[in-house]
């Protein structure tokens, strides 16, 4: 978890972390921090799975756009294939596809699963937002927010770990 631009922790959120002892929550004071860090796991626990909801949609482009402007070095830890020069991204026919897709150029070595993509070739629904198919298939609610009011969060420890 990393700390907003411009806003503290919470007053007591170390003491809380200590008291919460099955916790895993590492905090970290900037953006660069916790990916530097993100990168070094992938690194250490060397996983031969990814997997992730929409993983091939948005969040490995926006994982890899961060990494790329923040100018994260060893950013090819992400797969098993040391790179030196990051990808470009190449666009044909309307989409990224084949070689030129991010996502397969840098986790080599690295099984990619997609629970989005995966949901729509199994399961017939109207939606396929992970909150829609948590209710739906595994009749659990997902805690959902809206990224507008992530701040407020921060403004108590109690709400800021109920993200967790």
């Amino acid at each position: 978890m990393r700390k907003l631009d411009r806003k503290p922790w919470p007053f007591d959120m170390q003491q809380k972390l200590k008291q919460k002892q099955d916790s895993q929550v590492t905090l970290f004071e900037t953006e660069r921090q916790m990916l530097e860090a993100l990168i070094a796991r992938f690194y250490q626990i060397d996983a031969d799975v990814l997997l992730s909801h929409n993983l091939c949609g948005s969040v490995f482009e926006v994982l890899m756009a961060r990494i790329q402007m923040f100018n994260i070095p060893h950013w090819s830890r992400i797969g098993r294939l040391k790179k030196s020069s990051f990808p470009a991204r190449k666009l044909d026919q309307g989409g990224y596809s084949g070689s030129s897709w991010i996502p397969r150029m840098v986790s080599c070595g690295r099984l990619l699963v997609d629970t989005f993509v995966s949901s729509k070739e199994l399961v017939r629904e109207t939606s396929y937002d992970l909150g829609y198919l948590a209710q739906k298939q595994l009749k659990t609610q997902r805690k959902d927010f809206d990224d507008e009011k992530i701040s407020d969060f921060y403004l108590t420890s109690e709400r800021l770990l109920s993200l967790t």
